[in-house]
């Protein structure tokens, strides 16, 4: 295995707007891929709540559930116009509508999750043989493919066919996601090629761009939501017309980054599909043939399990524990990522300033620190107390995600040769989906219960803060413990070499060379957070963080 990137570089002096001019027409199809992707997410819900029913409740002892009001003996549905409207014109009780959807979510996640491993498979020798320009616009059209069979659905009466449908969409959708996260982390890295002091930047604009689609689309979307539409079929058509766009849009603007030698071209596309299953083991080697790698994916996987777990019940514990409507619990949308940007745009300084690895621990611990808050919000049955410390707990969460996400491609394209990019994102991307496969249910089956005591409603928060701080722990124990191996541009583990020069241009003539061998790696301190110079980086490279 190669190195992608010395890990002195990550120290140069770079520049987001630098990265923006030169990755234009790229940011600009991801920015508009991410709006349509991020838009259906609140209508999808909203939708999927109108679906739910139930019996009439009954009244107890003149009370009736939320979602309904007691009149004349009876209970009777609340109006769409009631803040406490139960969401469902079919269902007048708001727990049921919540807890039933959210249910069906986590039903539907697993052949997500499935079909998003299964392509994971094949995207990654795919991008790396047909290119990344082909494999992103199969992504948009295979969304595009997803957001029409909602559309589709909502026109069945019978709930079995209604629900087959839906997994159907979740399937597309699965393997859409699986595609696009890879490709376009590899076209990062093939645009930063020749000036690798901009591939950390190119992935900070990266989220920066992802974080900017995602305001726009809820900031869209909060017009219709706050309507409580119960027939959403003609938001699905104007999805579809988006989806139409953005598929032109990347036909048209978006560049293919890739180099292919012609005369490799033909038979590359000829034997991508054969040699899939083959080209997916070398993502596993180059991860498993890096030591320090091979702490970190499997680590980094249960942060994602965690984070990721959470961001999925957040409309969820709005609506159901803070009684918030699907209108106001959509600026959750707008305000987080401004959030996001904001500690994104702060990334690339910060990894230049502290470096990447010390970053990124620190980081971790933010995230874990922002679930603690918004845990214990939660055992307060003052629900101004709850809200605020939820708020408060998200905002500080959502910044040490935003810095980890460009830390952690960071640190994986510092360790994989270029070539082989869209593999090893790809072979990631499948160790994460997988875990959260495995694990996934039990956060939405066994950590939220939103009717639950005070304690319970917050289990959520606390778990997955308690996974990310043992996950600190190892991370840290791994990058202080674990000396980088000498590797290999064929894939083999060689032996630990010994620094005799820090002339950076023998490092780098070593590098042209296939030879990607590194000095025994042994960590600053912690607390050591300065500014070297480059030249102190060459001299000091057998000293310097990875």
């Amino acid at each position: 295995v190669g190195s992608g990137l010395p890990p002195e570089r990550l120290k140069g002096r770079g520049g987001i707007c630098k990265a923006l001019k030169k990755m234009r027409h790229f940011l600009l199809c991801v920015g508009v891929v991410q709006a349509f992707d991020f838009a259906s997410f609140d209508p999808l819900n909203a939708f999927l709540y109108t679906t739910v029913r139930c019996p009439t409740p009954t009244p107890d002892r003149g009370k009736c559930p939320r979602g309904s009001f007691f009149s004349g003996g009876a209970c009777e549905p609340e109006p769409r116009s009631s803040k406490d409207w139960s969401m469902s014109p079919h269902c007048a009780v708001r727990e049921h509508v919540v807890h039933e959807v959210t249910h069906l979510k986590g039903l539907l996640g697993w052949p997500q999750q499935i079909a998003s491993l299964v392509t994971l498979v094949f995207a990654g020798p795919l991008i790396d043989a047909l290119g990344r320009k082909p494999m992103l616009l199969t992504s948009v059209t295979t969304h595009t493919v997803s957001v029409a069979l909602i559309a589709m659905a909502c026109s069945l009466d019978g709930r079995a066919a209604f629900v087959v449908l839906l997994v159907i969409a979740f399937v597309f959708s699965g393997g859409s996601n699986a595609i696009f996260n890879p490709a376009s982390n590899a076209m990062v890295a093939d645009l930063s090629r020749g000036n690798e002091k901009l591939r950390g930047d190119g992935f900070v604009a990266l989220g920066i761009v992802s974080q900017v689609g995602l305001v726009l689309a809820f900031a869209s979307m909060y017009p219709v939501l706050k309507m409580n539409l119960t027939d959403y079929r003609d938001m699905w058509l104007g999805f579809i017309g988006l989806g139409v766009f953005a598929i032109l849009l990347n036909c048209f603007v978006l560049r293919e980054s890739m180099v292919v030698p012609e005369e490799g071209e033909t038979q590359a596309k000829k034997s991508a599909f054969r040699r899939a299953l083959a080209e997916f083991t070398t993502g596993f080697r180059a991860v498993w043939g890096d030591r320090f790698l091979r702490a970190f994916i499997p680590v980094n996987a249960f942060v994602f399990l965690s984070a990721g777990s959470v961001v999925k019940l957040l409309t969820t514990y709005e609506i159901g524990v803070l009684g918030y409507n699907t209108a106001k619990a959509s600026v959750t949308g707008v305000i987080l990522p401004v959030i996001g940007v904001t500690f994104t745009a702060v990334a690339s300084p910060l990894i230049r300033r502290c470096g990447v690895y010390r970053l990124m621990a620190v980081v971790w611990a933010i995230t874990a620190g922002g679930m603690l808050l918004a845990g214990l919000g939660a055992l307060s049955p003052d629900l101004k107390a709850t809200e605020l410390c939820f708020w408060g707990g998200l905002a500080v969460f959502v910044a040490g995600s935003a810095i980890s996400q460009p830390c952690y491609k960071t640190i994986v394209s510092t360790h994989v040769p270029l070539a082989h990019q869209g593999n090893v994102f790809a072979f990631t991307h499948f160790c994460f989906g997988g875990v959260d496969l495995a694990l996934g249910l039990l956060w939405p089956e066994v950590f939220f219960y939103a009717k639950g005591a005070n304690w319970r409603r917050g289990t959520m928060f606390f778990v997955s803060a308690g996974i990310i701080l043992v996950c600190v722990v190892l991370y840290i124990g791994a990058w202080r413990a674990m000396p980088l191996p000498d590797e290999s541009s064929d894939g083999e583990s060689g032996t630990d070499a010994k620094s005799t020069s820090g002339d950076e241009s023998d490092s780098s003539v070593s590098a042209s060379e296939g030879d990607y061998s590194r000095p025994e790696y042994r960590p600053a301190p912690l607390g050591e957070c300065r500014v070297t110079s480059d030249v102190d980086l060459a001299v000091a490279i057998a000293a310097s963080q990875t």
